[in-house]
C-alpha cells in the first residue's frame, strides 16, 4: 500500500503505530487488549482547537482536547458504531 512505519508508542512496547506514505498521507493503528474494541482511526487535520469547539459538546467524547508530549493537540470522540474516532494537530499560538 506505501507506507512505512513512522514510529511507535510506549516506545519501550509498543501498543500503538503511526504509518506515512511518501505523498504524506498518515494513519495510526493501536492494539488494545483485555477490552472490546472498534477501532481507532487518527486524523491530522489543521485547526484542531476549533474542530473540538464545534464537537465537544454534540458528541460522546473519549478523550477531550489535550497537549501531547510530542508537540499535538489531541481528541477522541466516540461515533455511533462504538469506533474512537481521533482528530490531532500541531500546536499553534493560541
Amino acid at each position: 500500500m506505501g507506507f512505512e512505519n513512522d514510529g511507535g508508542w510506549p516506545m519501550e512496547n509498543p501498543a500503538y503505530y503511526d504509518f506515512k506514505s511518501e505523498e504524506g498521507a498518515k494513519f495510526a493503528i493501536m492494539e488494545v487488549k483485555g477490552e472490546k474494541s472498534h477501532g481507532r482511526i487518527n486524523f491530522e487535520i489543521e485547526n484542531v482547537d476549533e474542530l473540538w469547539g464545534a464537537l465537544k459538546d454534540k458528541v460522546e467524547v473519549v478523550e477531550p482536547l489535550f497537549d501531547t508530549p510530542w508537540g499535538t493537540r489531541k481528541f477522541t470522540i466516540r461515533d455511533l458504531d462504538g469506533n474512537e474516532l481521533g482528530f490531532g494537530g500541531k500546536i499553534h499560538d493560541r
